[in-house]
């Protein structure tokens, strides 16, 4: 049904059950999934997202993350035309909750 789903990476303190509710997804439709992250690319963002990726097991293989810089709205449904995506998930909180 879904052949591409992409998330809306946003480091929010929610990402890691956005990921592991899309990884259920992208595994029960056997999907290829995109992650979408609009900012500032830096070698510590990198890297604490390539530790998600791997924490949350996700499929190396089928797996794409896609950096961009600009309005976050807009750059993700660019981001998600450009790969022909058929599912986006996105959710986060711009601070903690208590």
């Amino acid at each position: 049904m879904y052949q591409k789903i992409a998330l809306a990476i946003a480091f929010s303190p929610r990402i890691e059950a956005l990921i592991s509710e899309t990884k259920r997804l992208v595994e029960l439709f056997e999907s290829e999934l995109i992650l979408i992250h609009v900012g500032k690319k830096t070698d510590e963002l990198v890297q604490k997202l390539e530790g998600l990726v791997e924490n949350a097991q996700l499929p190396k293989d089928r797996t794409k993350i896609i950096w961009k810089e600009g309005k976050p709205g807009k750059m993700i449904l660019e981001a998600c035309r450009d790969e022909k995506v058929d599912l986006l998930v996105a959710g986060a909180l711009k601070m903690k909750v208590f």
